[in-house]
């Protein structure tokens, strides 16, 4: 699936309007957002807006759906969008949603940006241990 992002409704969630003007809300697969505070939320909203709010973007999607959203991973630039976050250090893993390919590249980038304490990682202890798997 493919089309322009007209709306981010959050830092995990936008909608989708196709080539053919259908919308589809979409919902980025096996993350979720670290800040539980309403100022850090709004941050990691503006971040994935500005890496792909009004941009054509590519969506991986097996039509599985949480709360009414497409569940997918967005694909912009040649990079994908949901990894960026965590390597970021805005999302973290959310393992029941990955394959297990996926699952242990998320798992290594999480670990690597908790440790390097980056975006909400930052002023938490690093944690030495490995993530749940």
């Amino acid at each position: 699936m493919a089309g322009r992002v007209v709306n981010v409704f959050s830092g995990v969630q936008i909608e989708l309007l196709s080539e053919q003007n259908a919308r589809f809300p979409i919902r980025l697969q096996g993350i979720e957002l670290i800040a539980q505070r309403s100022g850090p939320r709004r941050a990691v909203q503006r971040r994935l807006n500005g890496l792909i709010g009004g941009r054509f973007v590519q969506i991986n999607t097996a039509g599985n759906r949480q709360q009414g959203s497409l569940l997918g991973f967005v694909s912009w630039g040649g990079s994908e969008i949901n990894l960026r976050l965590v390597k970021e250090g805005l999302a973290r893993v959310v393992p029941e949603q990955l394959d297990k390919d996926r699952l242990a590249l998320y798992q290594q980038h999480e670990q690597a940006a908790r440790e390097r304490r980056l975006g909400h990682w930052f002023g938490q202890r690093p944690s030495r241990s490995p993530l749940p798997q």
